[in-house]
């Protein structure tokens, strides 16, 4: 949800390392318990790749996220298994 929040700020142009706006993001995604924002703490060139999971529901995008990362665990196993 941290990279969700944060995408959907940088996608209205606003600060995404901006822990007041981040937080009500994350209470509307389901983090209710959370008394501070969790932070992305990324330099801004891995914007790119998280600004795409902004503009998704917040399901959708944390699927889409697990499946990004399953499938390269996927080809990193696969790549070291090639290397025997």
């Amino acid at each position: 949800v941290e990279y969700w929040a944060a995408g959907r700020l940088q996608l209205a142009a606003d600060d995404p390392y901006d822990a007041q706006r981040l937080l009500p993001l994350q209470h509307a995604a389901g983090w209710t318990d959370l008394k501070v924002a969790v932070m992305m703490w990324n330099p801004p060139w891995v914007f790119p790749l998280v600004m795409p999971l902004g503009a998704l529901p917040v399901p959708l995008a944390q699927m889409l996220w697990f499946i990004l990362h399953l499938g390269l665990i996927l080809l990193s196993a696969d790549c070291l298994f090639r290397l025997k």
